[in-house]
């Protein structure tokens, strides 16, 4: 049950972070082509996926931030890397395909693994990470919390 929880609140805040936030993949500091704070977006994006230990592709990240609005990227900006902005379906749907695109999905799988096996000594970390590998980042999302049960002993 404790893995369970914890792989949720991960997931989540993992979540919450790549669609608000940061991205960054082999730390070019390429620019969106929409300018102001479409570009300040996806600085917050590249910043926040390498503080939680993924990477994102700058070119796919520029290329879905630029389709923001700007009344989007501006709630984004100013509400920060810890914010809840009030954005609109259209950049809800945008913060979605990033994480679903642009997360490096080995990278993302890593961070999880990382994390629940710092939080669960009964986690077989090993187990985790050879059911899930090879998976996109929608699918370690959707089968994340079986295997984790699965490769859970008894403590």
């Amino acid at each position: 049950m404790r893995t369970t929880i914890s792989a949720c609140l991960l997931a989540a805040a993992l979540v919450i972070a790549a669609c608000s936030s940061s991205d960054s993949d082999s730390g070019d500091s390429g620019s969106s082509s929409a300018g102001g704070d479409q570009d300040q977006v996806a600085e917050l994006l590249m910043e926040t996926s390498g503080d939680e230990g993924f990477k994102l592709n700058r070119d796919c990240v520029d290329r879905n931030v630029d389709e923001l609005t700007d009344s989007d990227a501006k709630a984004l900006v100013e509400t920060g890397l810890d914010g809840d902005a009030e954005i609109s379906a259209a950049g809800d749907a945008i913060g979605e395909k990033i994480f679903s695109e642009c997360v490096d999905a080995a990278s993302y799988l890593d961070a999880l693994v990382a994390s629940f096996g710092a939080d669960d000594p009964t986690l077989d970390t090993d187990c985790l990470t050879s059911a899930l590998a090879g998976k996109t980042v929608d699918e370690i999302d959707e089968e994340l919390f079986e295997a984790a049960i699965d490769c859970t002993s008894e403590g």
